[in-house]
């Protein structure tokens, strides 16, 4: 009686979007529609995107010298790519997460992620110093340090007034 003819491309719809059905009588000389016309029909329809939560961060970063990788809940790698994901030192930085066309972020979300490496902790509570007893005024110079066994690798110290020549 009628036959469908898609006006888009040829074939099922699955993508979010708007599309064009043709429909049109097969036998216009002895058939016609409901309201009395044998004209071509065109039927638009829409398959709506998705809405997709917010991702959220997983657990607390802190720097460690090496790169970390932002972990997020609610990551789909199938409808999702993220950059600035990726970092090494201690701050404040923004991912941005970024949807297929089939999808689209729920409540207006605009896909960025903040996320942060905390500074490191370093514990000098059992600091030893090469400086035990007070030093007897000789003419030479006398410099205070931390012995630096128990110092992690990564860790550089720096000095300000601990070599002295003259009594105070």
């Amino acid at each position: 009686y009628y036959s469908f003819v898609e006006e888009s491309e040829t074939g099922s719809k699955v993508n979010a979007g708007s599309y064009d059905v043709l429909i049109k009588l097969d036998d216009k000389a002895n058939y016609m529609w409901a309201d009395g016309t044998d004209d071509d029909i065109i039927v638009t329809y829409e398959i709506a995107k998705k809405e997709v939560n917010k991702p959220t961060v997983v657990g607390t970063y802190t720097y460690n010298t090496n790169e970390q990788t932002l972990v997020l809940d609610g990551y789909n790698e199938d409808i999702m790519d993220i950059s600035g994901n990726k970092e090494t030192n201690a701050g404040d930085y923004t991912a941005v997460v970024t949807l297929d066309d089939n999808h689209k972020w729920a409540n207006g979300y605009d896909g960025k992620v903040l996320w942060s490496i905390s500074k490191a902790t370093i514990d000098l509570t059992n600091a030893t110093w090469n400086y035990i007893n007070p030093f007897t005024y000789d003419g030479s110079l006398k410099v205070v340090e931390i012995e630096d066994d128990f110092l992690p690798s990564d860790v550089e110290i720096t000095y300000a007034g601990n070599e002295q020549t003259n009594a105070s």
